[in-house]
């Protein structure tokens, strides 16, 4: 798991090519244990093709890029950082162990 966190660390951007069904359901991407470790670490999550909007509790995950937005190159450093940290922010707030462990401990 270190290992894998270092690699992450040292990421800015990764792709995830999931089948059509997250065109259509994008909340399936909650469930990817990917996706997860990278919004985590602050990697940008790169889709094939535009999704709909991800969201929880009515907030939206903003930051999400396409193939398409790679089309004249990488958006630039200041870009990445700004998507990086939008994802990593809302994920704390919306679908982080914390999180989930606040929502269990009264049941337990």
């Amino acid at each position: 798991a270190a290992e894998v966190s270092a690699a992450l660390q040292k990421a800015s951007w990764s792709f995830l090519d999931y089948d059509d069904g997250v065109a259509e359901e994008p909340s399936l991407l909650f469930k990817s244990g990917v996706f997860a470790a990278l919004l985590a670490h602050g990697v940008v999550p790169v889709l094939p093709a535009p999704c709909g909007a991800l969201t929880i509790d009515g907030e939206k995950l903003d930051g999400l890029l396409t193939l398409s937005d790679f089309q004249s190159g990488a958006p630039p450093a200041e870009t990445r950082a700004a998507h990086a940290a939008a994802s990593r922010d809302w994920y704390d707030k919306h679908v982080s162990v914390r999180r989930h462990a606040g929502a269990l401990s009264p049941i337990l």
